[in-house]
C-alpha cells in the first residue's frame, strides 16, 4: 500500500535525480534514512554518483550513506560514477572509503565501465586499482573496441604491466578481432592488426637488445680460441657456465680449425665432438684444408678415417674410444 513514507521516499529520490540539495535535506531532516532505495535497490548516492553532483554526494556521505551499497545489477556508487565519466565523484567516493575492486553482479569492473564509454581520464587514474578476472565480463580493450574508442584500444595494447587490461579475449572467448567482425569493424581490425605488428616488431627488437647486452656480458668462446687460451677455454666448458652463443650451425672446433692450433683442437674434440658437423658444406676439416692448417688436417682425417670405419660418423664417445 503506498503512503506516507513511500511518497516521501519517490520526492528524496526524485530530488537526487534533479540534484536538488534542498528537497533532499529536508526529506533527511523529516527523519527519512539516507540509504533508502527504490525497488531497484537504487539509492539517493548512487543517483548522486551517477550524475557527478560533489555537493550532493558529500552531504550524503556525512550524514552515513553507505558507500558502497550497490543496486539489483551489482552497482556501487563508486561504478556508477566511472561508467558515466566522473572522475571527481569517483576520487570523492574512493577518499570515503569506497571499494574500487568492487565489480557488478555480470562481473564488469570500474575500468570496463570507464573504457566503454570512452573515459581516457578515469581509465589512467584507475591503473592498478582494478587488475581483477572478471569471468566472462568483457575486458576494458573489449570494451574500448566495441566502443570504437580508439586510444583507449592503443592505450591498453600499449600498456606495460598491464597483463588484465589488454587481455584479447573477454565475453565467452570473443577477442578483440571477433567483436570488431561483430560491429563489421574493419577500421577497428586494422587499426588493431596494426598494434600487433607494432608490437611484434617491438618485441623483437628488445629480444635483439637483450641478446646484444648478454652477449657483452658472457663470455665468447670465440675470443678465447683466437687469442689460444686453452686452458681458460678447457675451464669455462668444464664449468658448465653459459657463454655467448654461436650462430647455428657452427661449432667451437670450426673456429680453432682457423685458428690451426691443434692442442686446442684436441681438447675441443674431447669436450664437444661433433666433428663432422657441418656449415654450408664446410666442416671444420675442410676449414683447416682453407687455411691451410696441415696438423689441424692431418689429426682431423686420422679422426674422420678411424671413426668412419668403426663407428660411421664421429661422435664424442667415439673420440674418447679412438684416443682412450
Amino acid at each position: 500500500m503506498y503512503g506516507i513514507f513511500d511518497k516521501e521516499k519517490d520526492l528524496f529520490l526524485k530530488a537526487a535525480y534533479c540534484d536538488d540539495i534542498d528537497t533532499v535535506k529536508a526529506s533527511l531532516d523529516r527523519g527519512l534514512p539516507v540509504d533508502v532505495a527504490d525497488d531497484d535497490y537504487i539509492t539517493a548516492l548512487q543517483i548522486a554518483a551517477a550524475i557527478g553532483s560533489l555537493e550532493l554526494i558529500q552531504l550524503l556521505l556525512c550524514c552515513g550513506a553507505d558507500v558502497d551499497k550497490c543496486n539489483d545489477a551489482g552497482f556501487t556508487p563508486f561504478l556508477h560514477a566511472c561508467r558515466n565519466g566522473h572522475l571527481n565523484a569517483a576520487k570523492l567516493l574512493l577518499k570515503y572509503g569506497a571499494d574500487s575492486r568492487r565489480c557488478t553482479f555480470y562481473g564488469t569492473n570500474a575500468v570496463t565501465l570507464a573504457a566503454a564509454g570512452g573515459y581516457r581520464d578515469i581509465v589512467i587514474y584507475l591503473q592498478g586499482m582494478c587488475d581483477m578476472p572478471q569471468g566472462c565480463a568483457p575486458s576494458p580493450l573489449i570494451a574500448a573496441v566495441a566502443g570504437r574508442h580508439f586510444d583507449l584500444v592503443a592505450f591498453f595494447k600499449l600498456l606495460k604491466n598491464g597483463a588484465f587490461w589488454n587481455v584479447q579475449k573477454g565475453v565467452y572467448e570473443t577477442d578483440a578481432y571477433q567483436i570488431a567482425d561483430l560491429y563489421c569493424d574493419l577500421e577497428m581490425k586494422d587499426f588493431l592488426s596494426c598494434l600487433d605488428n607494432y608490437l611484434c616488431d617491438i618485441q623483437q627488437r628488445n629480444k635483439q637488445r637483450k641478446k646484444e647486452e648478454r652477449s657483452l656480458i658472457l663470455p665468447d668462446i670465440r675470443c678465447l680460441i683466437h687469442d689460444r687460451k686453452i686452458n681458460q677455454l678447457q675451464c669455462l666448458l668444464e664449468s658448465g657456465r653459459e657463454y655467448v652463443e654461436l650462430p647455428a650451425g657452427v661449432t667451437p672446433i670450426m673456429f680453432a680449425a682457423v685458428v690451426g692450433d691443434l692442442d686446442m683442437i684436441k681438447m675441443l674434440v674431447k669436450k664437444c665432438g661433433n666433428v663432422d658437423a657441418s656449415f654450408h658444406g664446410f666442416s671444420a676439416l675442410t676449414i683447416a684444408m682453407v687455411c691451410g692448417n696441415d696438423s689441424a688436417v692431418k689429426y682431423l682425417c686420422e679422426l674422420e678415417r678411424r671413426a668412419s670405419n668403426a663407428y660411421g660418423t664421429i661422435r664424442r664417445k667415439d673420440v674418447k674410444k679412438l684416443e682412450g
